[in-house]
C-alpha cells in the first residue's frame, strides 16, 4: 500500500486503482518503478495534500521520473 492507511484512504478511488494498476513487486527494493507508478504515486502525493491543505512535496517522485528522462 501507498502511504499509511489514513493517507492511502484520502487518495481517490481511481487514483488508488491506478497505483496497484502500475504497482511492481520488487520495485521497492530494485528502485525501478515504472513512469505509470510515478505518476499515480505523485498523483496520490497531490490529492492528500489538497485535502489536507498543504503543498505537496513531490520531489522524490521528480527525480526518479526526470532520471527515466535521461536513458
Amino acid at each position: 500500500m501507498w502511504g499509511c492507511r489514513k493517507h492511502w484512504f484520502m487518495v481517490p478511488k481511481a487514483i488508488r486503482d491506478r497505483v496497484w494498476e502500475a504497482y511492481r513487486v520488487g520495485q521497492e527494493d530494485d528502485w525501478q518503478p515504472s513512469r505509470e507508478y510515478l505518476l499515480a504515486a505523485k498523483d496520490a502525493v497531490i490529492a492528500v495534500a489538497n485535502k489536507e491543505g498543504i503543498d505537496p512535496d513531490t520531489s522524490v517522485y521528480d527525480c526518479f521520473l526526470a532520471s527515466l528522462e535521461e536513458r
